[in-house]
């Protein structure tokens, strides 16, 4: 449960922020110096700043929060190739670049965490939408390796039910057909038709796994 100063920042924690003059602040603009954003409905930050203050105030309860999150190794790539890039803007290696779209004020973006120092830059609105564009090209990848593995098992199955079928005994073989023979349509079906042969496929994938 947050204590009093999570809601409110401090004076302290303001004055390290500098304030705004009352006339701006009457105007419900955040009251931190060199911040056009808008405060929030009830404070005279806005979301960003007081954040900020309210870490500034409670710098050791934030430091301990952040030591005792957890994240994936896929977070933790992304974090430590957001800090490495940080950390060279910081000391001139990296220029902050524009938009590659519109030409507004960009931010980092990295194709692959594990490449840190390639990245490209957009404006917040573009850079979601690379992201998304990122998300559906990985899915689609997934998707496809998805069916490749499903395709390489029912190839393997498949095999496996040619070379074994002949030599099961006929009491073996009369389970599997029963087991196929449970679905209505497979009743009605030619003996000989494909849609046959699979549904006696997939009983016997599923005969050997329960044997």
């Amino acid at each position: 449960m947050l204590n009093a100063t999570s809601e409110r920042p401090t004076a302290s924690a303001t004055k390290l922020l500098g304030t705004r003059n009352a006339a701006s602040v009457g105007r419900r603009m955040c009251a931190a110096m060199d911040c056009d954003r808008r405060a929030r409905p009830r404070g005279r930050l806005c979301e960003k700043c007081h954040k900020k203050a309210w870490r500034a105030a409670n710098k050791e309860y934030a430091a301990s929060v952040e030591s005792s999150r957890t994240f994936s190794p896929a977070a933790q790539q992304l974090r430590l190739a957001r800090a490495t890039i940080l950390m060279d803007i910081k000391a001139g290696r990296v220029i902050p670049q524009p938009c590659q779209v519109c030409g507004a004020k960009g931010l980092v973006h990295h194709p692959d965490p594990s490449k840190m120092r390639e990245i490209m830059w957009f404006c917040r609105y573009h850079r979601l939408i690379q992201r998304e564009l990122e998300s559906e090209a990985r899915r689609t990848e997934d998707e496809r390796r998805a069916a490749d593995a499903r395709k390489a098992a029912w190839s393997a199955l498949s095999t496996r039910f040619a070379e074994a079928w002949p030599l099961l005994p006929a009491s073996h073989q009369q389970q599997i057909q029963d087991l196929a023979r449970q679905n209505p349509l497979i009743r009605q079906l030619h003996p000989e038709a494909p849609l046959v042969r699979q549904a006696l496929i997939r009983a016997y994938g599923v005969w050997c796994d329960s044997g």
